[in-house]
């Protein structure tokens, strides 16, 4: 048994198809296929219950996974230890975006650690789940980081916030609200909005806001980036509460600060808390934490913290 055999098993269990698992892996079915089944003689078991139409882990399968991730882990951290050393990063960094898109920019952040580390690939993995399935990515190991806008997590996550963007209420550009200097939830009631789904960190802080102000509300449209929330609004779909990141003088849209108490939207990055994340992992956490407050607009002179 070694490292090679744990590698193909994973991708497998994790796939639970050895055609995804091959591809993942870029080598050939029956590559695969034979490097499991060597394996399993290896260890006198069936580690998947195989037929026509899926790939199932068996009993023994289900017992040897988290012992061959731990392995691969360990074999992880000796790697680590060496680019420490050297100071070539390597590996896969598994990431997972829940967040609106705009408030930090992440293709900049992450193009900034590939410059730094290109031998680290990095892989997004979507999800149409929000904060939740950020939160079983990281519980089944498929992913090794994930950004998102938090609200509540679990103690087994590990949060890291990386910047905050106070709440504004876009407007179309003529619509009858954009005399107001400030405006108000209720002012809002009865109209239509542009928002994230439901279960991003954005919306659920939205929905919390306006059920603390007795204000009832309808989505008429859920997007999972600000460019295109912004672009609805523009065209009069709806209202968006939402940071008024990128909303300039010629962008057809008006920004207007909300009454009361203000309402942020943060975003954090989140790992597993019971995992020692991989040093690939630890850097690109580094550089989103340190750029990401770098970018953050600095305060005129005079104005109020």
């Amino acid at each position: 048994m070694d490292l090679r055999h744990m590698e193909a098993f994973l991708a497998v269990a994790e796939e639970l198809s050895f055609t995804r698992a091959a591809q993942r892996l870029h080598q050939v079915q029956s590559g695969v296929s034979a490097t499991v089944r060597t394996l399993e003689r290896d260890l006198g078991a069936d580690l998947f219950v195989r037929s026509s139409r899926s790939v199932e882990l068996s009993e023994a399968g289900a017992a040897f996974l988290p012992a061959a991730q731990d392995a691969l882990a360990a074999a992880q951290a000796a790697r680590d230890a060496v680019a420490g050393v050297t100071g070539k990063l390597g590996g896969t960094v598994r990431i997972a975006i829940a967040t609106a898109t705009g408030i930090v920019d992440f293709p900049r952040l992450l193009g900034k650690f590939h410059q730094a580390h290109p031998g680290v690939t990095l892989t997004v993995v979507s999800t149409t789940r929000g904060n939740d399935g950020v939160m079983a990515a990281l519980a089944e190991r498929d992913i090794d980081l994930g950004l998102l806008t938090p609200t509540t997590w679990p103690p087994a996550v590990a949060v890291h916030e990386i910047a905050r963007a106070p709440v504004s209420v876009v407007l179309p550009a003529g619509h009858p609200l954009c005399r107001r200097a400030r405006i108000s939830l209720a002012e809002l009631a009865g109209a239509d909005f542009v928002d994230l789904p439901a279960g991003y960190g954005g919306r659920i802080i939205n929905d919390a806001a306006f059920s603390a102000a007795a204000v009832r509300r309808r989505v008429a449209l859920e997007v999972v980036d600000l460019h295109s929330a912004s672009e609805y609004v523009r065209e009069g779909l709806g209202i968006g509460v939402f940071p008024a990141t990128g909303i300039g003088k010629e962008s057809g849209l008006v920004a207007r600060a909300l009454v009361g108490e203000a309402v942020q939207w943060p975003v954090a990055v989140v790992t597993a808390a019971e995992r020692m994340p991989k040093a690939a992992v630890k850097a690109l956490q580094e550089v989103l934490t340190n750029e990401a407050v770098r970018m953050r607009p600095r305060k005129k002179p005079g104005s109020k913290a």
